[in-house]
């Protein structure tokens, strides 16, 4: 079954047909992505959370009664640090070409 676009490309006039071509597109790379895009986001989000409003806030207290919390702030931020010396090692062309071929 082929699904003709040329008539609605044509008549695009404002920003909103191209979402609705976007959405009738079968083969549309956004349709394959959305789901990855989504956890990643939904992850990202929760980490950032975590470490700006519990980490971050209960870490810094004037007394000694926050050294859990500083330490697991510490540990968090070395394992930042260690994720992102470690992701020199892996190129991102190599990764790009398994995604690809799966495609």
């Amino acid at each position: 079954m082929t699904i003709s676009y040329t008539g609605d490309v044509a008549n695009a006039s404002s920003f909103g047909c191209f979402n609705k071509i976007l959405l009738k597109w079968r083969g549309s790379v956004y349709k394959l992505i959305y789901k990855e895009l989504l956890a990643y986001i939904s992850l990202y989000m929760v980490v950032n959370l975590i470490y700006r409003e519990l980490l971050v806030k209960r870490s810094e207290c004037s007394d000694g009664s926050c050294t859990e919390w500083k330490q697991s702030r510490e540990l968090f931020e070395s394992l930042c640090i260690y994720c992102h010396e470690q992701l020199s090692s892996i190129p991102l062309t190599f990764v790009l070409g398994f995604y690809v071929s799966l495609i």
